[in-house]
């Protein structure tokens, strides 16, 4: 089985950026993982209970959608990070898929 959501997950993004950045309702721009377990909690059950799921798109900065990106290290944190809310914080089991790709 493939993995559609790849480049559904690319699809939205890139409308979300183009040609007025905005911001749409699978897909949520981050500049780096919060500390707040709380909201990024919620961000997992607002994903798991939308149609199709919703993506998190980290290395973009909230007001202005310019790309800063993330390194080797963050991006481990950041999948540790949701990983861990996913298993100990949600009453149902989320499966988190997770891709890193490279804009320009």
């Amino acid at each position: 089985m493939g993995k559609h959501w790849i480049a559904q997950g690319i699809a939205s993004l890139n409308s979300s950026l183009e040609p007025v950045p905005h911001e749409v309702n699978e897909l949520d721009w981050k500049v780096a993982v919060s500390d707040n377990k709380e909201r990024l909690t919620e961000h997992l059950i607002a994903f798991a209970n939308y149609p199709n799921g919703g993506y998190l798109a980290y290395g973009i900065t909230d007001a202005t959608a310019r790309l800063v990106g993330v390194d080797q290290a963050e991006v481990e944190e950041i999948i540790s990070r949701l990983a861990n809310l996913g298993r100990g914080n949600l009453q149902a089991s989320c499966r988190l898929n997770t891709i890193f790709t490279l804009l320009f």
